[in-house]
């Protein structure tokens, strides 16, 4: 489900009590679907919980005002406070804050002000804002221009990866191949070949189908199901030329692996994007080490476009691609 804009009449908002009982994490899994649900159509909903956030966050408790939930009763400001501690230790937050991201919309906007017009200012002022361990690391893969895989994203890649090479009747599998992915909702991608239709399985880890498409005629498919987190799946591509269907990859073949990263690892990721927003070098380096390997490439790729002077995001993607084919003929 897309993440909407509109604002919704505010007898359809929940009341300040089932607000605070999602916040707390007591309502049934019913009803919890069913305020997230909501919270992905309403923008003012969406908005008054990013204020409540805002000020638990900046102010103190002796003087921290209350908020109001839409068209709803006053709920009081300690309650927030202590709902957003709550909400970090379980991950809650991050259907709030990260929705976007999670359904497939793009980023995280840069941080308000001037933006950097060098690699380098831009580069430092990201890496003022990470860890001191992230940035090290960081830094010393900026100097090399290496990248080496983390073991996660190592365990996913296997011989299924020469699917990427194709040919002219047989479509090249894109993406995810390999890969952690941040979304519950991914997006699956291969090269089109002349006259075919396309379906697209994935299965978990016992080889239950859990999402298909229909037969499609362009050569990408967004999951219509959010795929549980903290697991790995697989996927098959059927493509159809009149009234054969083949099978990529076939029974015999190898199995197309990706993850899905966990609600903590999600954090961690929501926290990089909002510190490197305006450093996608930077951000590319943190995803790829996160083993997001697709999204670090498209992390490369604008920072490539952005700074086409720079031979920097070049090598770190030509790194990045080498890394993968290795890991695939380990």
């Amino acid at each position: 489900m897309a993440v909407s804009n509109a604002r919704q009449s505010p007898t359809t908002c929940p009341d300040a009590e089932s607000l605070g009982q999602y916040l707390e994490r007591t309502l049934d899994s019913r009803e919890r679907a069913r305020i997230e649900a909501h919270l992905l159509q309403c923008v003012d909903c969406r908005d008054a919980l990013a204020e409540a956030a805002a000020m638990a966050e900046g102010e103190g408790e002796s003087n921290r005002p209350t908020y109001q939930w839409p068209g709803k009763s006053w709920i009081p400001q300690r309650r927030a406070a202590i709902a957003l501690a709550t909400l970090a230790a379980a991950g809650v937050i991050i259907a709030i804050r990260m929705i976007a991201t999670t359904r497939g919309v793009g980023p995280s906007p840069p941080r308000s002000g001037p933006q950097p017009d060098s690699l380098v200012a831009a580069n430092e002022i990201a890496l003022g804002r990470l860890p001191p361990s992230e940035a090290a690391a960081v830094r010393e893969t900026l100097r090399t221009s290496m990248l080496e895989l983390p073991a996660t994203a190592r365990g996913l890649a296997s011989a299924g990866d020469v699917l990427r090479g194709g040919n002219s009747t047989t479509p090249r599998l894109l993406d995810p191949i390999g890969t952690l992915v941040s979304t519950v909702r991914p997006e699956f991608r291969w090269e089109p070949v002349a006259g075919a239709q396309y379906q697209v399985v994935v299965f978990d880890g016992r080889d239950r189908a859990v999402a298909e498409s229909e037969w499609l005629t362009e050569a990408r498919w967004v999951s219509t199901v959010d795929l549980p987190r903290d697991a790995t799946y697989s996927w098959q591509l059927g493509v159809k030329r009149g009234s054969a269907i083949e099978r990529i990859p076939g029974l015999t073949g190898p199995v197309i692996r990706f993850r899905v990263i966990s609600d903590a690892d999600l954090a961690r990721i929501v926290a990089a994007r909002e510190e490197a927003s305006a450093a996608p070098l930077v951000l590319g380096i943190v995803l790829a080490r996160a083993g997001l390997l697709a999204e670090a490439d498209q992390a490369f790729a604008a920072a490539s476009a952005r700074y086409p002077d720079s031979d920097a995001p070049v090598k770190l993607s030509t790194a990045l691609r080498e890394a993968r084919d290795a890991a695939a003929s380990r």
